[in-house]
């Protein structure tokens, strides 16, 4: 071989090295996020059917919101927990959570549900479950306060009752569109209170159940209510009107 043919040889060996020695190209991360839309990031850390914006006029209310009076002296921290935007009560003690602000005329709208425990599962009482929502709190807190409630048991579902000792109200009640529209427990069921001078008009998952008459109480603070069975609520929100 020539010498300049050895010469050839060597110099293609060693720009072959050179290129089998370089690192392959990294892709960027910062690039890789920025490609991920926002909507898409905010959605993957809240929980199916959570809203990430309301209707116009309405305000979230939150954990952060609330405060909570428990029966016993249980930490608020061991009966309420907010997960991915779920208010989650496991139903132990008995109290509320409720804002620190009053109110009187409004519209507020919440989703809910029941977890059914394992003794529920086992004996079939799937429709024994209870909670509800007060509306109008007003003086002491206690089990239960003076308060108008929106009821939230299974069978009485956005029926409406007193509590705290106040005269009793006079309601119309319809069952039969209850009976119709109402959900199974587990299931997510949407409920819906305008309150006006004192009436509560409810709406179970769009119908109209119930209503009452002026009574005691028309205004005060909102509680949602821990009342021995786990349940979760969603999308709480509420608007003051005239």
């Amino acid at each position: 071989m020539s010498f300049l043919r050895v010469c050839l040889v060597l110099f293609l060996t060693v720009q072959l090295g050179l290129i089998g020695c370089q690192k392959p190209a990294q892709e960027s991360v910062e690039s890789t996020v920025s490609d991920v839309p926002q909507e898409q990031e905010t959605q993957e850390i809240l929980a199916e059917g959570v809203l990430t914006e309301f209707e116009p006029g309405f305000e979230s209310i939150s954990l952060k919101n609330l405060t909570v009076f428990n029966s016993d002296t249980t930490p608020a921290s061991e009966t309420w927990r907010e997960e991915q935007g779920v208010l989650i009560c496991t139903g132990k003690p008995k109290g509320y959570a409720f804002t620190q602000q009053s109110y009187d005329n409004f519209v507020i709208r919440y989703d809910y549900r029941f977890e059914p425990s394992e003794r529920h599962r086992k004996e079939g009482k799937l429709d024994y479950t209870n909670t509800g929502v007060l509306m109008y709190i007003t003086g002491e807190d206690q089990i239960w306060p003076k308060s108008i409630e929106v009821q939230g048991k299974h069978m009485e579902m956005a029926s409406i009752k007193e509590n705290g000792g106040i005269s009793a109200v006079e309601i119309d009640d319809h069952p039969e569109k209850r009976e119709a529209v109402r959900k199974p427990v587990g299931e997510w069921n949407s409920i819906e209170v305008n309150s006006k001078d004192g009436v509560l008009t409810t709406y179970l998952n769009g119908e109209q159940i119930c209503q009452n008459k002026p009574g005691e109480v028309n205004s005060g603070r909102i509680g949602f209510q821990s009342e021995g069975f786990e349940v979760h609520y969603r999308n709480i929100r509420i608007k003051k009107t005239e």
